[in-house]
């Protein structure tokens, strides 16, 4: 066996444990105890990789690089989905709390302007509710 082989499977076996952390993100819809920068890193050397392999001639590597990138973009894309899933579920509940008569569904559908205010969503939600109160 050859050492790119190697390096190939330890990437391809990497991409696959790394889909169980998708898996369990899906299950969960919530994110917890993981660094999105750290993964944001470890995505963008895996992108490196692919240029870098195939200058070395290191083809097993490669295709398992090709698998982990995909891997850590997906878990990476997944991460910023449910963060933000995660602000809109606590402005609805904000929203509910304060607006008398809102309901759960329209506190869901509240169209959300995150270009205003200083860029917490929560903090904005509470001048966004006062206006409505006014």
């Amino acid at each position: 066996m050859s050492a790119d082989l190697i390096n190939g499977l330890f990437e391809a076996v990497g991409g696959v444990l790394i889909l169980n952390h998708c898996r369990a993100l899906y299950r969960d819809k919530a994110l917890a105890g993981v660094s999105v920068f750290s993964t944001a890193v470890f995505t963008s050397w895996g992108f490196w990789n692919l240029y870098y392999y195939p200058s070395l001639g290191q083809w097993w590597s490669f295709a398992g690089g090709v698998a982990i990138v995909i891997a850590n973009a997906l878990w990476l894309g997944m991460m910023l989905y449910y963060i933000g899933a995660m602000y809109r579920v606590r402005f609805a509940w904000r929203l509910w709390r304060r607006v008398p008569g809102l309901g759960v569904i329209g506190a869901l559908r509240y169209p959300v302007d995150w270009s205003v205010g200083d860029g917490d969503p929560i903090e904005d939600a509470d001048s966004e509710i006062s206006e409505m109160r006014a």
